[in-house]
C-alpha cells in the first residue's frame, strides 16, 4: 500500500509542503498559516497519508490542531534530529527543507510519532473562534 508522505516546512505566516503523488510525480505547495488555507489543503489530503514537519515552536500549534479534527497523522520532529540524520547537504530555502523533511519521513516512517494537541491548544483555538464569531456580528450590526 502507497503511503504519502508530506514534508512540511513551517513559519509564522505560512507553510512550504512537498510530497510525491501516486504517479510518483514531486509537487511542492504553499500554504498561508491560517484556518481557512489549512483546513482547504488538508481536505485535499489522500487517507494513508502523513504529514512531517520540524517543529519550530508555536507555528505548527493550528496545523497540528486542524490535522487531528481531521484525523490527519502529524509528526513534529526536532530539526536537529532531521539534520543529522540526512547528513551534510548544501542549500537552504523553505522548497528545499520541505523536501528534504519528506525524505526524513519517508526514510524513518517507523520513528514518526503522531502529535495531539494540548489541552491549551485547543482552548485557545476555541477561544478564537467564539472571538471572532462575536467580531463578525459586531461588525455586522454596525453596517
Amino acid at each position: 500500500m502507497f503511503m504519502q508522505v508530506y514534508g512540511i516546512d513551517l513559519s509564522m505566516e505560512k507553510f512550504d509542503v512537498n510530497f510525491i503523488d501516486a504517479k510518483g510525480k514531486e509537487n511542492e505547495k504553499e500554504v498561508k498559516n491560517g484556518v481557512v488555507s489549512i483546513s482547504k489543503f488538508l481536505s485535499s489530503v489522500p487517507e494513508d497519508s502523513v504529514l512531517c514537519a520540524e517543529h519550530t515552536g508555536a507555528y505548527g500549534d493550528l496545523l497540528v490542531y486542524l490535522c487531528n479534527q481531521e484525523e490527519i497523522p502529524i509528526a513534529l520532529v526536532p530539526g536537529y534530529t532531521m539534520k543529522h540524520s540526512l547528513g551534510l547537504l548544501k542549500g537552504k530555502t523553505d522548497p528545499i527543507d520541505s523536501r528534504r523533511i519528506r525524505e526524513y519521513g519517508e526514510r524513518f516512517t517507523d520513528k514518526l510519532v503522531s502529535l495531539k494537541p494540548t489541552a491549551n491548544v485547543a482552548a485557545e483555538f476555541h477561544r478564537y473562534r467564539y472571538l471572532s464569531g462575536k467580531r463578525k456580528s459586531k461588525i455586522e450590526k454596525t453596517f
